[in-house]
């Protein structure tokens, strides 16, 4: 019975963090696509990030795989600024500077590609 109780408090634990991480991280950030640029805010209100269109090469949608180590050279130096532990994300890959690539994953990743690839298409 005490093996027991030191094999299952720590998988407990384990599964325990990683569903508050899932569930409750959807309150740190928050994305938006504003006329002329991405934001990123904290708790929602709190703008960390703006990446202005003209600054960003592409927008994609990858596979939670694809996020991982080695996954995919693309995310391997990625900023990560994901509010769950696994889904769909979003790369934003930008034009110049450090960091390249920002991996995102907001609620609907299918509706924010596609949102933010019409402002990349209208900005000059």
């Amino acid at each position: 019975m005490r093996y027991a109780a030191i094999i299952l408090g720590p998988v407990l634990c384990l599964v325990t963090t990683i569903l508050v991480g899932q569930y409750a991280m959807r309150w740190l950030f928050a994305y938006r696509i504003g006329e002329t640029r991405l934001e990123i805010a904290l708790f929602r209100r709190i703008v960390v990030w703006r990446l202005p269109f003209d600054t960003i090469a592409g927008v994609r949608r990858v596979s939670f795989l694809e996020t991982l180590p080695f996954g995919s050279a693309d995310t391997l130096f990625a900023v990560r600024l994901g509010n769950r532990v696994w889904g769909e994300c979003v790369l934003i890959t930008l034009k110049r500077g450090f960091p390249r690539a920002v991996l995102v994953s907001p609620d609907d990743a299918d509706r924010f590609v596609s949102e933010a690839r019409k402002k990349l298409a209208q900005s000059p």
